[in-house]
């Protein structure tokens, strides 16, 4: 049974309501609270039955038939809306606003919110990661984009100009739920449907009170804020209450950051790897070795937004010196940071009124450390000071009882002792009665459910105390979380002998005994470090070399040492000189886009050409045999193409691995190129990689030894070594174009003009036989095919 098909006259005065709330939010399941029971009907219930894996029943609503119907405890329920989130759907929670007890009628009800990926505050959310929600605000000319993690309050917000940058901002910062307004490009809806699931909603209105004015009052872009604005009218309308944690909204610039496109995490391994898309393996997996959550998701934000400004870097360089001399120090830090909890997702819930009375006693034994912790960044002249706020932890510890229960309507929230006067001493034992309590002794004596509403109150007024200290509290977690992420590099840079790096203004890259951090873990002591050299006079290695002999892992290397310099950290190397970059373009690996039907090569050919057209002499630049996603002289022209441009126009930093062993030439012609390779001993037909980078090129690629390597059946690699062979015989790999100037190409086809010129005129047409005229045809045909090849 539809409910559009239903008569609502005939339906019960309960059902009527339900489908006026349903008529409000017709994109969510609507739970409707029926005593113990949140319970789903008509089409809900279908959904609800065949996702939760529910009991389908049916209702009694006034109809022949009965409507369908299924349902969940209401203590239970947090379970299951979980897994509704995570299948993409929206949840409205209506819930019973007066006591059925002494409702005359059918009792009020309302939803309280609406939950969805990114409103949701429950305890289920992993607590190293952030839960966006943005919005895109199309203003036809520029995109205006702001996003929020409601759970901790930080709000930021910037104006894209294209959409390829509005994309990349969305992808990048993994948004779980976008809200557009209605005029945007269906494109973009589908392009941010299609990745990782994103929940769009559509919406026009903006807020128009201004309840949520610290969130934007310090920003002077008209556009800014109402693109803020589009995306807090619909938070308001989900949460139903004002969330006084959101913190004013951070602009983002992004010359600021060390920017990089999500290709480039994802190639790069900076969060999960590539397989097993796992945080396991990845350069975060290796440097998190937080003690709180806060400082989890503050070490995952820097590797994501790495910083350009130099004295931050340095400083917090300098922060990582001072914790590795430090050490009795630091241990204690790191013990005292262990006690802290997240102190910014239990602001969060503070402001909203859905924290408990545990939630508080977290707070509280965050709230014991402080002092020690204040003192000890005191002792290592830390340049910032924390709060330690005794006011509001005596408060919590004279009131709030420790084993109190999770709900807080069952009593035994609030410690005996709190509030009370002595009424009576006995020989074992005291009693205690407020003076309202005496007062009203009589009219309550025995009646349980009205002591346990009084304390149900005087656990409110507490919350409601808690609340003044948000912002205060705030700004002590966001200090607590940089030197949570600080220790925990400190820690990384101690166990696996990682140095200091010295950054220079000069375009020079001097690093010794370079090293993958990642992969020497995996490898453990089967690692061989590599120098990177680039001289001022040096713009492009050019590296060749067979496969597995560790050409790509040479080059993820620097990029990842840049990445950890500008986040501020210790890098994995002997010795390390090297400059800031701004940005990091990569073309590492292949892969065919399924999705937009797009080929390997024409993905590589739109990756190069951001590349081109975005770099700046201060970029780095990563290209990954280039030019194979098509036939061998296309590529291999493109890619020589694409060296002369980067090496005459951009002069970025470059590491450019290639097959192609013509290219190695250029070194003749280009000043700025310079060949290295990795190195490999072929003996008795068997190949031994290594993995030592070496001055100079190398001619040939052991790709028939790597197939035996990968135990190819051994008449497929003799048969190859034959074809091999007979290529080289005929001698068809052809040199490279080492000019491609038009004017030196008229210069040699003018030269071959004037050889057949002087050939011909050698001709006397009357004094020459067939078979001498014959002869001087191939002659002249050989002069014309050595000037094609």
């Amino acid at each position: 049974m539809k409910r559009s098909e239903v008569d609502r006259q005939r339906l019960s005065p309960m059902m009527q309501q339900y489908l006026n709330v349903k008529d409000k939010y017709e994109d969510a399941i609507i739970f409707f609270r029926l005593g113990d029971f949140y319970e789903m009907f008509f089409e809900d219930a279908l959904l609800c039955s065949r996702e939760l894996e529910l009991t389908l029943t049916g209702k009694q609503a006034g109809l022949k038939e009965r409507i369908p119907m299924c349902g969940v405890p209401y203590h239970a329920y947090r379970a299951y809306v979980e897994k509704l989130i995570n299948q993409g759907y929206k949840v409205a929670i209506c819930e019973q606003l007066t006591d059925p007890k002494e409702s005359k009628g059918v009792v009020d009800r309302d939803v309280v919110q609406v939950i969805t990926k990114g409103t949701i505050l429950d305890n289920s959310l992993d607590a190293k990661e952030n839960n966006y929600i943005g919005n895109i605000y199309d203003f036809d000319y520029c995109y205006g984009i702001s996003f929020t993690d409601i759970t901790t309050g930080y709000f930021y917000v910037t104006i894209a100009e294209n959409t390829t940058n509005l994309l990349n901002i969305v992808k990048s910062y993994n948004i779980k739920e976008i809200i557009v307004n209605s005029n945007i490009d269906r494109e973009i809806i589908n392009n941010l449907r299609e990745f990782n699931n994103i929940l769009v909603t559509y919406q026009d209105n903006i807020l128009e009170n201004n309840d949520y004015i610290q969130v934007y009052e310090n920003l002077e872009d008209i556009r800014m804020v109402n693109t803020i604005k589009h995306l807090l009218f619909y938070i308001n309308e989900t949460k139903k209450d004002i969330l006084k944690h959101l913190q004013s909204a951070e602009v983002l610039i992004m010359n600021e950051h060390l920017l990089f496109d999500i290709y480039t995490k994802k190639n790069l391994e900076l969060v999960q790897t590539i397989r097993q898309q796992d945080k396991t393996y990845s350069l975060l997996w290796l440097l998190d070795k937080t003690k709180t959550a806060m400082g989890a998701r503050l070490l995952k934000y820097n590797i994501e937004n790495p910083l350009v400004n130099k004295e931050e870097i340095i400083r917090r360089h300098n922060i990582i010196e001072k914790l590795l001399t430090e050490f009795i120090f630091r241990e204690e830090l790191i013990n005292a940071l262990d006690e802290v909890y997240d102190l910014e997702r239990l602001s969060s819930r503070i402001s909203y009124g859905n924290l408990n009375a545990r939630d508080l006693i977290q707070l509280k034994d965050s709230l014991k450390v402080l002092p020690f912790i204040d003192n000890i960044l005191e002792e290592l002249k830390y340049d910032k000071k924390i709060e330690t706020f005794p006011d509001l932890y005596e408060l919590l510890d004279q009131t709030i009882n420790e084993d109190a229960p999770i709900t807080i309507k069952e009593g035994s929230i609030i410690k005996d002792e709190f509030g009370y006067e002595r009424k009576q001493t006995l020989s074992n034992c005291e009693r205690f009665i407020t003076p309202l309590l005496k007062e009203k002794e009589n009219i309550i004596l025995g009646a349980e459910e009205k002591i346990i509403d009084l304390e149900y109150h005087l656990f409110i007024n507490i919350r409601d105390i808690v609340k003044t200290y948000i912002q205060r509290l705030q700004v002590t977690s966001k200090i607590l979380a940089e030197i949570d992420m600080l220790q925990s590099l400190t820690i990384a840079a101690e166990n696996n002998s990682y140095v200091k790096p010295e950054i220079t203004d000069e375009r020079i890259i001097n690093i010794k005994d370079a090293r993958h951090p990642v992969v020497e873990k995996v490898l453990k002591n089967e690692y061989v470090p590599n120098d990177i050299v680039m001289d001022d006079d040096v713009n492009i290695l050019l590296i060749t070399g067979p496969n597995m002999a560790g050409k790509s892992t040479y080059m993820r290397q620097l990029a990842i040492i840049v990445i950890m310099n500008q986040i501020g950290s210790y890098v994995p190397c002997k010795s390390c000189k090297i400059p800031l970059f701004d940005k990091i373009f990569t073309r590492i690996g292949a892969s065919d886009d399924l999705v937009s039907g797009e080929s390997t090569f024409m993905i590589e050919m739109k990756e190069a050409n951001m590349a081109i057209a975005e770099a700046t002499t201060n970029s780095l630049l990563l290209f990954d045999e280039l030019g194979r996603g098509t036939a061998t002289y296309d590529g291999m022209s493109l890619a020589q193409a694409i060296l002369e441009y980067i090496h005459d126009y951009i002069k970025a930093k470059t590491l450019f691995s290639t097959h192609y062993h013509e290219l190695t030439s250029l070194s003749n012609e280009l000043i700025n190129l310079k060949n290295i390779h990795v190195s490999a001993i072929e003996r008795e037909g068997e190949i031994t990689f290594l993995h030592k980078i070496k001055k100079g090129a190398v001619d040939k690629s052991y790709g028939i030894h790597v197939a035996a390597l990968a135990k190819l059946p051994n008449e497929i690699i003799k048969r190859a070594n034959d074809i091999l062979a007979a290529y080289e015989n005929k001698s068809i790999r052809k040199k490279i174009f080492t000019q491609t100037s038009l004017f030196i190409e008229e210069e040699q086809t003018t030269t071959v003009i004037n050889n057949l010129t002087s050939k011909l005129n050698e001709i006397d047409p009357l004094n020459i036989t067939p078979l001498q005229a014959l002869n001087k045809v191939y002659e002249l045909k050989e002069l014309i095919k050595d000037k094609n090849d």
